[in-house]
């Protein structure tokens, strides 16, 4: 197994999202501004909570964990 599938694994072997971790489906994010808050926020919340990373993952719904998959494209954010 490859790094990115043991941190997908890890994150949804939690039942919540954490301070450090968050899901996003589609294109729910309309900027690099709110890309740039976001990372900025589970960042903190990795040093907060001891991680060494956080990770915003796209294509997992936050409440089910189904893997939806995504169309998000984030070269397309205005």
């Amino acid at each position: 197994m490859g790094y990115v599938e043991n941190v997908v694994n890890r994150c949804l072997s939690y039942n919540d999202e954490m301070e450090w971790f968050e899901y996003k489906r589609g294109n729910v994010v309309s900027s690099t501004k709110d890309i740039g808050e976001y990372i900025s926020a589970l960042s903190n919340g990795a040093v907060m909570s001891g991680e060494p990373f956080g990770y915003l993952i796209w294509g997992i719904h936050n409440q089910t964990h189904e893997i939806t998959g995504t169309n998000f494209n984030y070269t397309k954010c205005p």
